[in-house]
């Protein structure tokens, strides 16, 4: 899986697009919706935490670095904004289960 995204074209029937503030997004003209997330993504991301390598996010998740807020992270499949970093509660979780 050596590929990024961009190297892959879209599927048949999604545009890539950017809303007002730069933020680029994704169009689904089969099923008439959008999503924030690549379609590419699913080929080339990992699926879960315990697949990522290094400093990796699972599909669906996105760093966002906020000049007012500072960095949080996008749980875009569970629609759901945090401020701690998801990679470092992974470690925790599996750092626990390995102590049990």
């Amino acid at each position: 899986m050596g590929e990024t995204c961009r190297e892959l074209p879209l599927p048949p029937g999604w545009e890539e697009a950017v809303d007002f503030d730069g933020r680029v997004f994704y169009i689904d003209h089969n099923l008439q919706r959008t999503s924030w997330i690549d379609p590419r993504d699913r080929l080339t991301k990992p699926h879960t935490f315990a697949d990522c390598i290094s400093t990796e996010l699972p599909i669906g998740w996105e760093e966002f670095r906020d000049s007012e807020h500072g960095i949080y992270y996008i749980d875009h499949l569970n629609q759901l904004n945090q401020r701690e970093d998801p990679r470092q509660m992974w470690h925790c979780h599996q750092q626990k289960m390995l102590e049990d």
